[in-house]
């Protein structure tokens, strides 16, 4: 049903309309990425709710007159409520625009570096076609992977994580972890309440690719006698240390140990669960499969059994919201990584020498796969 009802347009309006309606959405997009960084919906607030242009000319030092145009320009699209005459408060969507807010995408919208990036997504048109063939060698791929220019490469000369490592875009890394934060806002507790993770007090679970700790504080928060591991780059770590002993309780901080290491050539610490969320979609197919099969190198025959879990989006047809295939559109960028369906999922599992068990549908964008 919301599948009809967001297709109602098209039955609406005519082609050319709907189309141009679509282009021209480039410049609202960057009008609402400028009164994002203004804190336009912050001030409102501050403000009492309803504040005219004007006043929030004089506050942002702005141009009243372009400022009311971009704020009129947004509200035609649900963002902002318009009083008339110049007056403007928050609503729904604009409230998500506060930094204060409990579900802020005030950090997205500020990595403007995806903006720039988006611009360049030609460039991924021009990879070979069997560039990423999994049934070929994994080194061969490899060496033909890195001579491949990704829009993030054509925009900047360099790959993200290079970018980002520069003393001079320290500012813009500490943005982008605060944004590598927002999917645990639309994940929620799902993947913890509608799947079965099995832990008990003996438990050990690593957090692969951990970033700022919160999936395994929600994990052992759940848990309350499992240990927990973070596995991540000695960059990240000392990001991760940091957030969590400002923000959670001692007890569970004293359940989480660090392990640094690179997710493709060190062996990973011991544990009875492994567990990667939105990991494997930074990566190709020949990338995924080799930080899998580093995982499973730790993992001895003859021991207790050994769960991999994935906290993925599945990208099975029919598709039903366009968010999925931002994501994948985003993966495609930034790195050269993608949203998968089950069955490639199942086919890099079965690459990586891991035995898919099942996939889990849990509310939210997320699916957990399980492996053994």
């Amino acid at each position: 049903m919301l599948c009809c009802i967001r297709l109602l347009p098209n039955y609406l309006f005519s082609p050319q309309q709907l189309m141009s309606g679509i282009i021209y959405d480039y410049f609202v997009l960057n009008a609402l990425f400028e009164l994002a960084n203004l804190r336009i919906a912050d001030i409102i607030k501050e403000e009492g709710g309803k504040v005219s242009v004007k006043r929030l000319a004089e506050l942002t030092d702005t141009n009243e007159k372009i400022l009311g145009r971009l704020l009129r320009a947004v509200s035609t699209k649900g963002i902002f409520y318009h009083h008339g005459i110049g007056i403007y408060s928050n609503n729904r969507m604009s409230s998500v625009l506060r930094n204060d807010h409990p579900n802020s995408v005030l950090q997205i919208i500020e990595a403007e570096e995806f903006f720039k990036v988006a611009n360049n997504i030609g460039a991924a048109l021009e990879y070979p076609n069997n560039w990423d063939d999994i049934d070929g060698d994994l080194n061969n791929n490899e060496v033909k992977m890195e001579e491949l220019v990704t829009p993030w490469m054509k925009t900047f000369g360099i790959d993200l994580w290079e970018y980002y490592s520069l003393p001079e875009n320290k500012y813009k890394l500490e943005k982008f972890n605060q944004a590598m934060v927002y999917p645990n806002k639309f994940i929620g507790n799902g993947p913890f309440i509608d799947y079965d993770w099995g832990l008990n007090e003996n438990s050990t679970v690593v957090d692969v690719g951990g970033g700022n700790g919160g999936t395994i504080v929600k994990l052992l928060s759940q848990y309350k006698k499992t240990k927990g591991i973070i596995l991540d780059l000695d960059v990240v770590i000392e990001h991760t240390r940091k957030v969590l002993k400002e923000n959670i309780h001692k007890e569970l901080s004293d359940r989480v140990e660090f392990f640094p290491g690179s997710l493709f050539v060190d062996p990973p610490p011991k544990a009875d669960v492994y567990y990667l969320k939105l990991i494997l979609h930074d990566w190709s197919d020949t990338s995924a499969i080799k930080i899998l099969k580093n995982l499973r190198s730790a993992i001895s025959p003859s021991g207790p059994p050994t769960k991999l879990v994935l906290l993925e989006m599945i990208m099975d047809e029919p598709i039903r919201d366009n968010y999925l295939t931002q994501m994948d559109l985003s993966m495609l960028c930034t790195f050269l990584g993608k949203e998968r369906t089950t069955q490639e999922f199942i086919n890099i599992l079965k690459k990586s020498g891991w035995k898919y068990v099942k996939s889990v549908n849990t509310r939210g964008y997320i699916s957990v796969i399980e492996a053994g």
